[in-house]
């Protein structure tokens, strides 16, 4: 059986989303609505209904702030485990600016907050898992072939069996994740996820197969997607 420890959520949601734009309306990605509800809240719920989860901050734009505690507190009625705050520029901005206000040595999981159809039961094996190891991430692996190309020119077909396309939830040790990004700010390195500045100190990150409905949306198109997906994750 698991043993239980002190576990926090951070769910990024300050992001412009550059590629897929606004709405007509003047959503910004984290806050389109599918399902009636912003994405972010949608993100929000298989955490919120989850028993191992502890505390969830969420960094957003500091003018979004208001509106968010909002529509969570209609969400989730008689829910006082998450806390809104103000991210930064950068993602790795708001994750850090998350890790500053997280006092305990348990767990922490990063998840993206424009990636709805997380589960329960993913988010129980990545915490299984993380019990017996440091880092964990969820991943899958590529279905196409991948080619390695310069230019629009393909250079080389790549081995798809040793090749995972990286998703979230990304589980650490907490002080590991703040030694993590410590060394990120000295060396003035960006990462793309967590798990890569993890991997600096010499970490083995452990990856867990996860699941290609686990989508992360980016464009309009993932959007239709989504809309297609929820109709099974209500």
């Amino acid at each position: 059986m698991m043993r239980k420890r002190r576990t926090s959520v951070i769910i990024p949601a300050a992001g412009e989303g550059r590629r897929f734009g606004s709405t007509e309306d003047g959503r910004t990605k984290p806050f389109v609505l599918l399902g009636g509800r912003p994405l972010v809240v949608n993100t929000l719920r298989p955490f919120m209904n989850s028993s191992f989860i502890d505390e969830i901050i969420v960094p957003t734009k500091s003018e979004h702030v208001g509106f968010l505690e909002s529509e969570i507190k209609a969400s989730f009625s008689g829910q006082p485990r998450v806390r809104v705050i103000s991210g930064g520029l950068e993602r790795q901005d708001s994750v850090k600016a998350a890790l500053q206000i997280i006092d305990h040595d348990g767990f922490v999981l990063v998840h993206d907050g424009v990636r709805p159809f997380i589960t329960e039961e993913l988010i129980r094996k990545v915490l299984e898992m993380l019990s017996s190891n440091d880092a964990v991430i969820v991943g899958v692996r590529p279905k196409d072939t991948v080619k390695r190309g310069l230019q629009n020119i393909a250079e080389s077909t790549l081995d798809r069996s040793t090749l995972w396309l990286s998703q979230t939830p990304q589980g650490f040790r907490v002080d590991l994740l703040k030694k993590a990004f410590e060394k990120a700010e000295e060396d003035r390195f960006v990462g793309t996820d967590e798990s890569s500045l993890v991997e600096r100190l010499g970490v083995p990150v452990q990856i867990l197969e996860g699941s290609h409905s686990n989508i992360k949306i980016t464009t309009p198109e993932d959007l239709a997607m989504a809309q297609a997906l929820s109709a099974f994750f209500v």
